[in-house]
């Protein structure tokens, strides 16, 4: 069973070389934090292992798929930088427990809708800001 879950862990992980290989770097992101949502739900393991890491007290960033897991993440993150889409000097750990309501979403529920709220809010934080005066925002 632990080398199923350690199988599966590693074909989320492997997807964010292959989603960079295939896709524009924002793109990739997306898809990837789609996968892991979708890997949450249906793994609870996996979900409760992210939601401790992200309590505070509970240190899991030495665990094997706690690492695997920032470490995809932050090769996403850091193609995007490069490409320009994303702000400079992003941890991927912030962003992980920034995305930490992805580990609460209910598998009965419409939890696909609310994942990519949930992430499209997290996305427009990471984003370089644009012409806020346009937006509407502060100058």
């Amino acid at each position: 069973m632990l080398a199923t879950y350690e199988h599966e862990v590693s074909e989320v992980v492997d997807a964010a070389d292959t989603l960079l290989r295939e896709r524009p770097p924002l793109e990739a992101l997306s898809c990837w934090v789609a996968r892991l949502a979708r890997y949450a739900v249906t793994k609870h393991g996996l979900a409760d292992a992210l939601r401790k890491a992200a309590s505070p007290g509970n240190d899991l960033s030495s665990t094997d798929t706690y690492t695997a897991i920032v470490g995809a993440l932050n090769r996403l993150l850091q193609a995007n930088i490069a490409a320009g889409t994303l702000r400079p000097a992003l941890d991927a750990e912030d962003v992980v427990l920034a995305l930490a309501g992805l580990w609460q979403l209910d598998p009965a529920s419409d939890w696909s809708a609310q994942a990519q709220r949930i992430y499209d809010i997290v996305l427009g934080g990471l984003q370089l800001p644009t012409d806020r005066g346009a937006a509407g925002g502060r100058p």
